[in-house]
């Protein structure tokens, strides 16, 4: 009688490693939980929105001669990130941190700001407000703007002198 071999064979090995990986995957993500996520998907709804806010401002042109030259502002605090608030009629304008499940915090010039209010000239740089003789700002140091989770972690979005918008690395 032949004698048969014993144990798997390598295709039944690698299939089974296969499909204890996909099932690890998927209750990883099912018992992490948002708020492992909540940090880096608040950061990238925060650089649309700033850079929507400064596409905007660029295409206006001479915003001193806007219906509300205010509604060109970028408004960050504890409380959210974007539009001012009599200024957004849709929710895709403003991120609010309590929605969010974060804590949000801003650095001018590396100190720590309760709040900042940024304008962006024609060329997108940012700058104190609307005017065009006002201040240029981040220009000695990267605007960071930091948002906590919960649980943490957090992700961080850059804004330098020349209005280049992106996550910090």
């Amino acid at each position: 009688m032949p004698r048969r071999p014993q144990g798997f064979t390598l295709i039944e090995l690698i299939i089974v490693l296969l499909l204890i990986g996909i099932l690890g995957v998927t209750a990883f993500s099912r018992l992490s939980g948002k708020s492992t996520f909540s940090a880096q998907v608040a950061r990238d709804q925060a650089i649309s929105i700033a850079r929507q806010i400064q596409i905007t401002a660029m295409n206006q042109g001479n915003i001193a001669n806007a219906a509300d030259p205010d509604c060109y502002l970028l408004q960050v605090n504890s409380t959210g990130f974007g539009a001012l608030a009599k200024c957004f009629d849709q929710s895709s304008d403003h991120l609010l941190a309590s929605e969010a499940g974060v804590k949000v915090e801003a650095k001018l010039d590396s100190k720590l700001v309760p709040g900042i209010y940024m304008a962006f000239d024609a060329l997108g740089r940012p700058r104190a407000n609307w005017k065009a003789d006002s201040n240029r700002m981040c220009v000695d140091a990267d605007c960071i703007v930091t948002f906590t989770a919960t649980n943490g972690a957090d992700a961080s979005l850059c804004i330098n002198g020349e209005g280049y918008i992106s996550d910090c690395q």
